[in-house]
Formats: structure tokens, sequence, C-alpha cells
């Protein structure tokens, strides 16, 4: 996540944008611009990775950034950073969404999470060490959490990547998900225990 240095950074740099200086947005959008990608890949499966790239949604959100940016800094709504993430997350949604229109009505309930960040939620989620009988279930645990995931809406799902993926802290998330802060707490609450009653049907816990 960004840290209050880079976050200052880019006040100042916004700052800069309407006293005038034209090119400020455009370093601001490329100090952003590697994290943005990160987090929209995170969001993408395989099968969306093939019909989209991260790299072009992130350059749309930026495109409707610069459309909306005198309306942002009118309002302020939140920090700057998180404006953007928005913005992607919009983008990956809607890419996510053309490409089940595109497919099998099978594909509208799979999770938007990239293999490498289905593994790394499955390994904090549900216990492991290194012997060699857990790293042969690494494989179901991914797949496992996956199933998990798609069984939950699709709000239970982005909010258990934010927070359990990802750390954001709650203030972030609440203004990702348009939420209060105290309702992004007990969404995130709610969607954990639904996701350990999934993975529980799937006959998998915490201690396996």
């Amino acid at each position: 996540m960004i840290d209050e240095i880079d976050r200052a950074l880019g006040e100042r740099l916004l700052a800069s944008y309407e006293a005038g200086d034209s090119d400020a947005l455009d370093k601001l959008f490329a100090k952003q611009r590697g994290r943005l990608v990160k987090f929209a890949a995170g969001r993408m499966t395989q099968q969306v990775r093939r019909r989209a790239d991260a790299s072009d949604l992130v350059q749309e959100a930026m495109h409707d950034a610069t459309r909306r940016i005198r309306d942002y800094l009118r309002r302020r709504p939140m920090p700057f950073d998180v404006w953007l993430r928005k913005l992607v997350y919009e983008r990956v949604i809607m890419s996510h969404r053309r490409h089940c229109l595109a497919t099998s009505r099978s594909t509208e309930r799979e999770a938007m999470l990239s293999e490498e960040s289905s593994l790394l939620l499955a390994e904090r989620l549900l216990a492991d060490d290194s012997t060699p009988s857990a790293r042969l279930k690494r494989g179901e645990k991914v797949a496992a959490v996956r199933e998990a995931l798609s069984r939950l809406n699709e709000r239970d799902r982005e909010i258990l990547i934010c927070r359990g993926l990802e750390e954001m802290p709650y203030d972030e998330i609440a203004a990702l998900l348009d939420c209060e802060l105290a309702t992004a707490r007990q969404w995130y609450g709610r969607a954990l225990r639904k996701l350990y009653e999934q993975l529980s049907d799937l006959g998998w816990s915490r201690d396996d």
C-alpha cells in the first residue's frame, strides 16, 4: 500500500496541477501506475487475462481520471491514490463482466482473483507447514479457496481480497466500496465467516 511520504508527494503534485502545471498529473500517474497494474492483475483470472491486459485497464482508468479530475479536486471524496484504485477496480469489474457474457454462464460465478493472489490468500486463510504432504496440498487449497470465494457475492469477495490479502486499511476499503468505516469492518467479519463456512462445506478447515 502507499505510504504517507508517497501520499504527501502526491498531494504536492496535485497542488502543482491545480496551480497550472499540466505535467504534474502525468507525473502523478507515472508514480501510481506500477501499484495500479499490480492491483488490477491480482483481480484478473487467466481467462480474463487472455482477453484484457492489466496495463490497458489502468490506462483506461487514467483516462477516466483525467476526464473527471476537476470534479475530484472540487469534492476530494477520498485520497487521490484510493480514488485511482476505485477507477481501476470499476474497469476490472467491467472487463470481468464482459468476459462472462462472452463465454459460458459457468464463468459468471468465477471469483475475480488471479492464480497468484489465490495462492497467497489460501496460504493466509488455511494453515500450512513445510512438510512434503502440506506442499502437495497447496494446489488443493488454492482450488478450495477459489471455489469458496466463487460462492460468495462480489462485495464479500472484494473485501476479503482488500483486507485479507492486501491488508488495506478499513478507511480505504470503505472508500473503495462506498460504505461507512464501521460498515466495512462488519462486512469483513461477516465475509470471513461466510468463507470459512464454505471452506468447511468443501472439507477444509484452518487446521488442515
